[in-house]
């Protein structure tokens, strides 16, 4: 729990509040997610063995080419400097949600745990 005076009224904050930010006017409170940073390198990581484990995933073709593509954008953008975190949790999002679908479910587990967004 966090609590501060914060001259006329009292903040308290119970849980975990991480990422949180609140901002409040009178009565007016807005309340949002902070801007999440991305692991880059381990957003990487995750691409590359994918990369080299598509062939034993045993996905449908189609699957199969988007998870390629998806892994060529993550690594491509992750050299990049400055690159827009936003973009590659996306990225690494969708090619999470390609592997959910893949038949090789120990492998495709395994490389789930890699990077969790």
């Amino acid at each position: 729990m966090t609590e501060q005076d914060a001259g006329s009224y009292r903040l308290r904050m119970e849980g975990d509040n991480s990422g949180q930010i609140v901002i409040g006017d009178g009565n007016s409170v807005v309340v949002g997610q902070a801007a999440e940073s991305v692991d880059v390198a381990r957003l990487a990581e995750f691409a590359q063995a994918v990369s080299q484990a598509i062939p034993a995933l045993g996905l449908q073709e189609e699957r199969q080419r988007t998870a390629e593509e998806l892994t060529r954008q993550i690594l491509q953008a992750a050299d990049e400097s400055g690159a827009d975190p936003r973009r590659l949790r996306a990225l690494g999002q969708s090619l999470r949600a390609v592997l959910e679908g893949a038949v090789a479910g120990a492998l495709s587990a395994g490389l789930l745990a890699i990077w969790t967004p």
